[in-house]
């Protein structure tokens, strides 16, 4: 009876190491995956830009930024083992609104534009634009092709569709643009 409940222990003890193995491997792989399969691509374009070290408390964080003639290029790294991420391009002097006394918005530097580029698993890239104006009440963010078609209408009001591609065409110079700049300075293929 001894030997058989010494047997059975060994026995359930050589399972949990089996268990504990497996589970490190599929680990492992999860993390092999996700490297080379996504967070690669965000190591490669980092190496193009300029960083900037921030320390809050016991916590530092990394900034990835570039300066491209009149745009500022910025790098979100995705956290560990996650989906999350993106490039962004658009004028480095932002969005400039301009206040009266009351502070209310009396003008601003026209619609501001932001390209967002999501890099996705195994190397193609998703696109978007953020429309933004404080003082037109205007703030839209879109997924587009790279030929700037509206992207995502499925569930949208044909209307609204119209509205939203008629912006995207008023401001195609604009995102073209900041296509060219985020080619250029991440040697990366957009269209």
């Amino acid at each position: 009876m001894h030997v058989e409940n010494e047997k059975k222990n060994i026995s359930t003890l050589k399972k949990l190491v089996i268990l504990f193995i497996v589970f490190l491997a599929i680990f492992g792989i999860i993390n092999i995956v996700w490297y080379f399969g996504y967070k690669a691509t965000y190591d490669k374009l980092a190496s193009k830009m300029d960083t900037e070290e921030t320390s809050i408390g016991q916590e530092s964080r990394v900034s990835y930024y570039k300066i491209a003639g009149e745009e500022r290029c910025i790098l979100g790294m995705p956290s560990y083992l996650s989906y999350g991420g993106q490039l962004c391009v658009s004028a480095e002097e932002g969005y400039v609104p301009q206040y009266d006394a009351d502070g209310n918005i009396i003008s601003d530097n026209g619609i501001y534009v932001s390209l967002y580029i999501w890099p996705q698993f195994l190397g193609a890239y998703e696109l978007g634009v953020d429309f933004y104006s404080e003082k037109d009440h205007i703030w839209e963010q879109l997924y587009i092709d790279s030929e700037l078609n509206l992207q995502g209408t499925e569930n949208m009001d044909p209307l609204l569709i119209e509205k939203l591609q008629k912006l995207i065409d008023e401001h195609s110079d604009t995102i073209n643009k900041l296509i060219d700049t985020a080619e250029e300075v991440w040697e990366i293929e957009l269209r």
